[in-house]
């Protein structure tokens, strides 16, 4: 296996560091510091040091993978990262759409370890990790459900057959925990479709719809849905926009828009619930022709039936930022 990061990689790590490229140097020092992060993190998980060899082969590209995939995701950004500041930021709980309680790079490294058979991982999976998919289980479906995922434990740390550990899929895109708890409802929802006729529609749904909020979890769902609701709001009626201003940016009260507007509060209900309306028709409508219909689909479905009110907050934010973008524009026509 090639040293990591790849040469494709340190390419672009250069232009995200504002680097002349190329700077062998500089893509020396990367590797040195990434190939010590690793072993950092090995040796923690594992209570030892590991060969090498192994650290090279398996931890440091599973490490740099996790690195990657957060290091893109805010490519766009204005100010380049470099590498150093983006660990400490991962390390720190500081996914860049969300904070956490926990060091997801540690965690791939758990996972690998895991992986490998190290004792230490397995325990501190074990006693770490386990009671809180038992708990997810016990939310979803009851005793029934703790006991067909406690059945999952051995296939997530055990090979099956000639295949890895189902633990070796865990790429650090979240914590571990949430991923746990998609991997644990996904197991109790394949449980219920297997039984059919005899498993409850409902219960499949309720399985369902955990699996997908714990999963949506690593497709940062307000990235996804957030130009699509920019440019469904920028097309939306001015007069529409104006209400949805004053009711949802500015919190001015219906009663006080209707007075006004010299309409009754009954008239600016009624347009309040058209104009909605009309964006979530549009958001649906684009989300349905877009390059990942499933996914916006869940994440919409999630945001306005879940139960979460800091997902409907940040509906209502992704409307409002709509507005703003929207206003934006027409200042600067």
């Amino acid at each position: 296996m090639s040293d990591y990061p790849p040469e494709d990689d340190l390419a672009w790590v250069a232009a995200r560091s504002d680097w002349p490229a190329p700077d062998l140097q500089r893509f020396a020092a990367v590797r040195e510091s990434l190939r010590q992060l690793a072993g950092e993190l090995t040796a923690q998980v594992c209570g030892r040091d590991v060969s090498a060899d192994l650290l090279k082969a398996r931890y440091v590209p599973r490490v740099w993978d996790c690195i990657a995939f957060h290091w893109r995701r805010g490519a766009d950004d204005a100010e380049p990262e470099d590498m150093e500041a983006l660990v400490e930021r991962i390390t720190g709980g500081d996914l860049g759409n969300r904070r956490v309680e926990t060091n997801v790079l540690r965690e791939v490294t758990l996972a690998e370890a895991i992986e490998q058979g190290e004792s230490m991982a397995a325990e501190e999976f074990e006693k770490q990790y386990m009671p809180g998919v038992r708990r997810a289980a016990q939310a979803i479906g009851g005793p029934r459900a703790v006991d067909v995922v406690d059945n999952l434990a051995a296939d997530l740390i055990l090979p099956r057959g000639e295949r890895p550990p189902r633990i070796a899929t865990y790429r650090g895109k979240t914590t571990l925990a949430s991923w746990l708890r998609a991997v644990a409802a996904n197991c109790w929802v394949s449980h219920l479709r297997s039984q059919r006729p005899a498993a409850d529609v409902q219960d499949v749904q309720v399985a369902r719809d955990v699996a997908v909020e714990a999963s949506l979890d690593e497709s940062d769902c307000a990235v996804l849905l957030r130009p699509i609701f920019h440019r469904v709001v920028e097309s939306t009626a001015t007069e529409d926009r104006l209400l949805l201003k004053m009711l949802v940016l500015d919190g001015v009260p219906q009663h006080r828009v209707a007075t006004s507007l010299r309409v009754n509060s009954g008239t600016i209900t009624r347009r309040h619930q058209r104009a909605a309306a009309k964006i979530l028709s549009g958001v649906r409508q684009t989300i349905a022709t877009g390059e990942q219909p499933r996914k916006g689909s869940d994440c919409l479905e999630l945001v306005l039936t879940g139960k979460d009110s800091s997902l409907k907050n940040q509906l209502a934010e992704l409307v409002a930022e709509g507005v703003r973008a929207a206003e934006h524009t027409e200042v600067n026509r």
